[in-house]
């Protein structure tokens, strides 16, 4: 589903307003605001929208998440559709937790050889 609140965000972020949008796209304010608020672009506009907030077609739309049970048993949300930069982020922030606890359980080893050797 198309991501109203994103496209808008995304025009926000880009310093532009429906006017100027407007204009890119070579439609009347009026048309580009409702377009904005319901969603009901053509194909051809939203592959010219994505172009001019510079994004891929696809970070439009709603980002769906799916769960899967990791190795302890806890649900992990995976993106189904996250492109770019936001799925980047999620890759390398999983990483990040996945090399935490791979530290956290040498430390616990270490306290243990540790205790032995005394």
């Amino acid at each position: 589903m198309l991501n109203v609140n994103k496209i808008r965000h995304l025009r926000k972020a880009k310093v532009f307003t429906q006017v100027e949008m407007s204009k890119k796209l070579k439609m009347s304010k009026a048309t580009y605001g409702n377009l904005e608020q319901n969603g009901n672009f053509r194909v051809k506009d939203l592959i010219k929208l994505a172009n001019i907030l510079d994004v891929d077609i696809c970070d439009l739309f709603e980002n769906e998440v799916t769960y899967t049970m990791d190795s302890d048993s806890n649900a992990v949300a995976e993106p189904a559709m996250l492109y770019g930069k936001d799925r980047e982020i999620y890759y390398l922030n999983a990483k990040i937790h996945s090399l935490e606890k791979e530290v956290k359980d040498k430390e616990e080893i270490i306290q243990l050889l540790k205790k032995q050797k005394k």
